[in-house]
């Protein structure tokens, strides 16, 4: 399994910008958005509400299963985003 980089803190924390550069400097970089799995939903819940645990369950178990898959298959994985709760 190839190495996975998380990069996690409050919003507006430059983990992005930060994810672009080390994937642009990694041949195999894959940077993975963790955002991008709650747009799936179509009628999401605010992940910061009490009611929406069964959904920021599903999207953190969806997320890790695409992490390991990607390192597994050789990609160096930067994550990017709020991961929690």
């Amino acid at each position: 399994m190839t190495s996975v980089v998380i990069l996690t803190g409050s919003p507006g924390s430059e983990k992005t910008t930060i994810a672009r550069t080390l994937v642009a400097e990694s041949p195999q970089g894959l940077h993975l958005v963790s955002d991008k799995y709650c747009e799936f939903i179509s009628h999401r819940m605010n992940p910061t509400q009490p009611k929406s645990g069964h959904q920021n369950t599903v999207v953190m178990h969806s997320l890790a299963s695409s992490v390991r898959t990607f390192a597994e298959g050789g990609y160096r994985v930067y994550l990017d985003g709020v991961i929690g709760p």
